[in-house]
């Protein structure tokens, strides 16, 4: 049997309870060739026909969910560790343990690591691809909504009023310095991920007439008719799947963003941001937290 290991050297589910599953391990299993799904996601073209002429035009393309089958092969002494052995998997794989998805980690020689959350969507229904006293073959099937990888190290950045000259976000950058009683600055950074990604925010008063500007895209946004206190948090989730602005008592504030404001990502490549806050005290902090994202593990 062929393995591929050249490719991905672990491979590993976490489910929404914090149970890994070891789908390669260096003594009883391995995943096989013929890993499909970690590539390019799949897309969706919408083509219309052009008015009066005999052709059609591609109007927009859409990023479908992903889908990934992992043959896993998994060796034991005798039937009965085989068969623990899966009923484990099933036990640990079911797609209703946790009310979040899990998150499936792909580890490449090199040691970077990224994941998709994702859910098992079959593969452990009793059709066994192959089995025999001590070994068995599986076609396990993973469903992911949202089809992008994330690299599995975060990425992040706080602005205080001590701020100093440093490093944003891993690059060279002109620091964002918090003046007594504002903030007001630029910073260009180069994001390192192939897809656009969304950070959270997170600040800490005391402040006010908060705007948060994505220089690059044009895009912004601004609480400015929000007064955040001396010592209230307030976070602003844009990820997929999340979209929330809330204080720590679970306040929820979205009713406050400006007209046109919107919860905008990171693109690749150069972006130029700006963060700026009124009425700021030795308390107030200003971070960004984000994982890259990427359309392919």
């Amino acid at each position: 049997m062929l393995y591929n290991n050249d490719i991905f050297t672990k491979i590993y589910f976490v489910n929404a309870n914090g149970q890994r599953v070891d789908l390669t391990n260096y003594h009883s299993r391995a995943v096989l060739n013929g890993m499909t799904g970690y590539g390019l996601p799949q897309y969706d073209r919408n083509e219309v026909i052009v008015p009066y002429n005999n052709q059609q035009i591609l109007d927009s393309i859409r990023i479908t969910p992903r889908t990934l089958h992992i043959p896993v092969f998994i060796a034991g002494a005798n039937p009965y560790l085989i068969r623990s052995t899966i009923n484990q998997l099933r036990k640990w794989l079911a797609p209703d343990v946790g009310s979040d998805d899990g998150k499936l980690y792909i580890e490449r020689p090199t040691g970077e690591i990224r994941y998709l959350n994702c859910r098992y969507n079959g593969g452990l229904g009793g059709n066994d691809k192959e089995i025999g006293r001590n070994y068995a073959v599986l076609d396990i099937e993973f469903r992911a909504v949202n089809p992008f990888f994330y690299k599995s190290e975060e990425s992040s950045y706080t602005f205080t009023q001590s701020a100093s000259v440093g490093t944003f976000l891993g690059d060279p950058f002109f620091p964002l310095f918090i003046t007594e009683g504002a903030i007001y600055n630029n910073a260009t950074f180069d994001y390192g991920g192939d897809a656009e990604t969304y950070p959270v925010w997170t600040i800490k008063g005391a402040g006010d007439s908060l705007i948060l500007r994505n220089l690059t895209t044009g895009k912004f946004l601004s609480l400015q008719s929000y007064t955040i206190q001396d010592g209230e948090t307030v976070t602003i989730d844009t990820r997929f799947g999340e979209k929330s602005i809330e204080n720590a008592d679970g306040d929820n504030l979205m009713e406050y963003m400006a007209e046109l404001s919107s919860l905008w990502a990171l693109q690749p490549g150069e972006n130029s941001i700006r963060v700026e806050l009124s009425n700021t005290n030795g308390n107030t902090e200003v971070s960004i937290a984000y994982h890259e994202r990427y359309k392919e593990a």
